[in-house]
């Protein structure tokens, strides 16, 4: 093609049949492939024609122009660069040498039945460069004709949009991988958006939300872990509130056990896709919440505790009922000691001659408060506890898992009825689970009474004004008589006829605890179906 257009006007038609397809393009071409060329629309002008020539040559997209049979008859530049042909190399030659096998035949037929129809065609092609290598081509074909002289022309253009498939790709692969790394991850992942809704979660989270019952899962972390609900979620955001490794238990609901996670939760920033936004620095925040199931662990680690408690309280057990053993029997010794003590007075008094006897009296008084003595120093003392915050319903749960076999051998059942929240008593757990098995052991050897054919108790705890903890053991025995209510705590006294062994001390240490603790234990009077004992303990422990 000659570099002077002015020249050849009249010898190529489809210089002006393509100034007027640039000028008034048909609706369908793509606005994008247009836009390089707008200005050659000149407030509806068509330019002059070595001005048309210039911006065509120098246009970054390829372009051709071909008879109606396909052959080239002009390339501009970007076509020479792109494909690695010069001009005189395509003059004449079929659009076809650039074709690749890898383009269905369909696409072909596609692209000719439009532009044959007079319509413009747009979509992908496989071609191939004059070295043979291939590129992805985005192609726009449009048929232009020149109405001097009634000839007909195809316009092509198009450009390499392989790096930017290549892009698209593998982003798509690394979306495709990473949505499926976290959608089997065995965690549950959940994406919060600015208003705290679920945008994006995996088959676990999903999984975990129906076991919940419909309830979301993310919610119930975040009330649980109390980090970052006390505000809304942009200040959090703002203020980067997060937290790690944060243990949740999950209530499952119709008597199912609760399920323990580890629970994370970390802002995450995303970039703004919007045009507006591409000198803002700010980015868009979401929440990622990532919970995993500890459950098993906290079973183990759960059951080693109750072991160790287990233990620990067979200790006490063993040195309580060493110690109730031995003061009961000091009591029991103190009494003829002081009968003893009160007849070797009388008959110093009333038969003086009597001094060889009342001697002996008195050597066996000597002998006998040595004794005592002896037995009270043999008392063993209490297992060293350290004394900090308790929760009265761990030491419930904790006693009633040790007296587990107990209860099932038995045949009692429990109804246990906690207060969710309660403020922590400050004392020694040991103690205060030694004084709930105590009340429980009672309530059992009720149950065993003969005649009694309910064996079922009931326990229940209480916050009373954040000021002091109640527990109620309530047992549906045969019950206590009312003048018995203060009888029931002293030593030795026992209202039951099955006593398996017991001296009778129980309710006496209980009580004896409690009041180490600025508490008390009474009888309730007022309860008929059985016997119900009521400890009341301030929250500070009695430590004023």
């Amino acid at each position: 093609m000659s570099s002077d257009l002015t020249d050849v006007q009249g010898e190529y038609d489809w210089v002006d049949a393509l100034g007027n397809f640039f000028a008034s393009p048909p609706a369908d071409v793509p606005p994008e492939v247009l836009e390089a060329f707008a200005v050659i629309q000149n407030h509806g002008q068509v330019l002059p024609p070595r001005l048309f020539y210039e911006v065509v040559e120098q246009s970054s997209i390829a372009i051709s122009i071909t008879d109606n049979q396909a052959n080239i008859l002009y390339v501009n530049r970007a076509f020479q660069n792109l494909t690695g042909y010069c001009s005189d190399e395509l003059w004449g030659e079929n659009e076809s040498i650039l074709s690749y096998k890898g383009t269905p035949k369909t696409i072909y037929r596609e692209l000719w039945t439009s532009i044959l129809s007079g319509k413009s065609w747009n979509g992908m092609l496989v071609n191939k460069r004059k070295d043979g290598s291939r590129y992805l081509a985005e192609v726009t074909v449009a048929p232009v004709s020149c109405a001097r002289t009634e000839a007909h022309y195809f316009l092509g253009m198009h450009r390499d949009v392989t790096a930017l498939h290549n892009l698209k790709n593998k982003v798509h692969n690394q979306k495709e991988l990473i949505e499926s790394v976290v959608d089997h991850a065995p965690m549950a992942i959940a994406l919060l958006d600015m208003e705290g809704k679920v945008v994006l979660d995996n088959r676990a989270y999903k999984t975990l939300m129906a076991d919940l019952g419909g309830r979301e899962p993310a919610e119930l972390i975040l009330q649980s872990a109390n980090s970052i609900i006390s505000e809304d979620f942009k200040t959090a955001c703002a203020k980067g509130y997060s937290f790690e490794h944060q243990e949740v238990r999950l209530f499952q609901g119709s008597g199912r056990e609760a399920r323990w996670f580890s629970c994370s939760a970390n802002w995450i920033k995303e970039f703004d896709l919007r045009a507006e936004s591409y000198f803002d620095s700010d980015r868009q925040s979401g929440l990622l919440v990532v919970a995993n199931e500890i459950t098993r662990q906290k079973r183990e680690q759960e059951q080693a505790r109750i072991n160790a408690v287990q233990a620990l309280m067979m200790e006490q057990s063993a040195t309580l009922n060493m110690q109730e053993t031995l003061s009961g029997a000091i009591f029991q010794m103190q009494g003829p000691l002081n009968m003893i003590e009160a007849a070797a007075e009388m008959l110093k008094r009333q038969e003086p001659a009597q001094a060889h006897l009342c001697n002996t009296l008195k050597q066996a008084l000597d002998a006998g408060h040595q004794a005592v003595e002896t037995l009270r120093a043999s008392i063993p003392g209490e297992v060293s506890e350290a004394t900090g915050p308790v929760n009265i319903n761990d030491v419930v749960r904790d006693v009633l898992n040790v007296m587990a076999a107990r209860l099932l051998a038995e045949g009692v059942v429990v109804d246990c009825r906690p207060t969710e929240s309660l403020p922590f008593i400050t004392g020694q757990a040991g103690k205060l689970r030694a004084l709930v098995k105590y009340l429980l052991d009672n309530a059992i050897d009720a149950l065993r009474e003969p005649g009694n054919w309910q064996r079922e108790f009931m326990i229940i705890t209480k916050n009373n004004n954040d000021e002091r903890i109640e527990l109620w053991v309530q047992d549906m025995g045969p019950g206590l008589a009312t003048e018995l209510r203060f009888k029931a705590f002293e030593p030795f006294f026992s209202n039951w006829n099955s006593r398996r062994g017991h001296s009778g001390m129980g309710l006496t240490m209980a009580q004896q605890i409690a009041v180490e603790y600025g508490g008390e234990v009474e009888v309730d009077t007022e309860y008929s179906n059985g016997c119900r004992i009521k400890v009341s303990i301030p929250v500070d422990g009695g430590q004023q």
